[in-house]
């Protein structure tokens, strides 16, 4: 996805908002799948390992079951493993086509055969049948909980988390124990619970809660205000991290919170150090293949502000690239790198005007580099090493 939206120049999101566009329209139009279902089947799914922390993802499969001379087929798959998703999904679908199933096929599940309960009363439950062997039934998650390095140190991870509700099924590591049998050095981690994402929201180093970092997030559907010069009102935030509160070893109670607002892109448009106040925002502009190209720093009592550009195409060659940093006060000082078409840096202008200009040989190896200060050669011998 992330190669197609490069040579569109565009962004990621653009290219899924056309795939998810199509394949809707796509399914929408196959409508021979859902026709003479007289036998329905519901089983959970894998969908996806999801995030840093490979969280599941589940599906429900919604089958056909078939019959005589008919395959069995799949009619959709719908997201999660509820009883109340998957009811919604059945009691959209034409009352016709409800009143022809009669039979409905499941393991033993407790949210399926309530989906048939609340909304598929008429038809007849026959369990699925399917051969169980005895390790099959053993909590085999193949997580890590121990391990030891060469030196003999032992470190244990455990995946649970009571108060959250977490358990090796999520895959999880709460925390981390080097020498449990010494010093018991803990590493802490806590998610959010059943009702959020399973994202993180702590961590904490075994000195305590001194060391503690925090996360916050937005709403799935939170809108908030670019405060910025012509940023977007009612900008839809996500979900994304809305704040992240550093650990404060002095007293623990007051580490730096740094608060993001995103642009419609989900790209970081502002950002403050909460305690400098509400109209201190850092602001930053993109181009349309979302690059950085300004960023703006206010002036804060604690130093002067700055203003950065970047221009990545200088006299329209995008073979040239500018960084200008403008503080305060201070006159504007510019940086300009020119590579060439193998991306080799070929000449780098500093700040204060002086020229450093490099070669390469074929196989891309510097053989000189000329400054005001002199002319470094390099030589390599027939094994390319340095040397004569």
């Amino acid at each position: 996805m992330g190669d197609v939206a490069g040579e569109l120049g565009c962004d990621w999101h653009t290219v899924n908002d056309a795939v998810v566009l199509y394949g809707e329209a796509l399914l929408d139009a196959d409508t021979e799948r859902t026709v003479g279902v007289s036998a329905l089947g519901l089983d959970e799914t894998l969908f996806k390992r999801e995030g840093k922390w490979r969280t599941l993802r589940w599906a429900t499969t919604v089958g056909d079951v078939g019959g005589k001379g008919r395959p069995s087929r799949l009619v959709e798959m719908v997201e999660g493993r509820t009883a109340r998703e998957v009811s919604d999904w059945i009691d959209r679908q034409p009352e016709v086509w409800r009143n022809e199933i009669e039979w409905g096929t499941l393991d033993l599940s407790g949210p399926y055969r309530k989906v048939f309960n609340d909304s598929l009363a008429h038809v007849r439950q026959v369990a699925a049948y399917a051969p169980v062997s005895t390790p099959t039934l053993d909590a085999g998650y193949g997580l890590a909980t121990s391990s030891t390095d060469a030196n003999g140190d032992i470190t244990t991870t455990s995946y649970t988390d009571a108060a959250a509700g977490l358990g090796p099924e999520d895959g999880l590591a709460t925390s981390t124990t080097t020498d449990p049998g010494g010093l018991a050095l803990v590493n802490r981690t806590s998610y959010e619970g059943a009702g959020g994402y399973r994202r993180e929201v702590s961590h904490q180093l075994p000195t305590g809660a001194a060391s503690t970092v925090s996360t916050s997030y937005y709403g799935d559907t939170e809108p908030r205000t670019v405060p910025c010069p012509g940023g977007d009102t009612a900008v839809n935030q996500a979900g994304m991290t809305k704040r992240v509160t550093a650990a404060d070893p002095s007293s623990g109670s007051n580490g730096l919170a740094r608060e993001t607002v995103y642009d419609k892109q989900g790209r970081p448009a502002a950002t403050q150090v909460v305690a400098d106040g509400t109209s201190n925002w850092s602001c930053t502009t993109y181009d349309a293949r979302s690059r950085p190209t300004t960023v703006t720093v206010p002036d804060l009592p604690s130093g002067p502000g700055r203003v950065t550009t970047i221009n990545y195409a200088v006299g329209a060659n995008p073979l040239i690239t500018s960084v200008t940093d403008t503080v305060t006060g201070q006159p504007a000082r510019t940086v300009t790198t020119t590579i060439d078409l193998l991306g080799q840096v070929r000449q780098y202008v500093d700040a204060w005007g002086d020229t450093t200009i490099t070669a390469y040989d074929q196989v891309g190896r510097e053989v000189t580099k000329t400054s005001p200060v002199g002319t470094e050669t390099s030589t390599f011998d027939g094994a390319g090493n340095d040397g004569p």
